[in-house]
């Protein structure tokens, strides 16, 4: 967990929570179909990595730029936690099912 010390007292923060927060803000972006994060604490903030499949159908850098940004953000505004870095990793495209049509004689 991530520990805070506030005037009113402790706080704890898990990394399960700060991973489904990712989770949230990365989903947002267009064109995400499948996501997992983990979170490491080192001295200078967060480590976050993103494991994403994608449509294939948006341009990969400016979906994971996107991404990046939206979990920054949300993390550090919702934590209060600096965030070091987001690294984002596409592991794959999603494969579309072929599509066929039925045939009616």
């Amino acid at each position: 967990s991530i520990d805070q010390r506030t005037e009113f007292g402790d706080i704890r923060i898990s990394l399960d929570t700060v991973e489904n927060l990712s989770l949230k803000a990365a989903s947002r972006s267009r064109g995400v179909r499948d996501l997992r994060a983990r979170v490491k604490v080192n001295q200078a903030g967060l480590e976050i990595v993103i494991r994403a499949i994608v449509d294939g159908e948006t341009p990969i850098p400016a979906l994971t730029e996107e991404m990046q940004a939206n979990v920054k953000r949300h993390i550090e505004d919702i934590t209060g936690i600096p965030v070091a870095f987001v690294s984002v990793f596409i592991a794959n495209i999603q494969q579309s099912s072929p599509t066929f049509k039925s045939r009616v004689e």
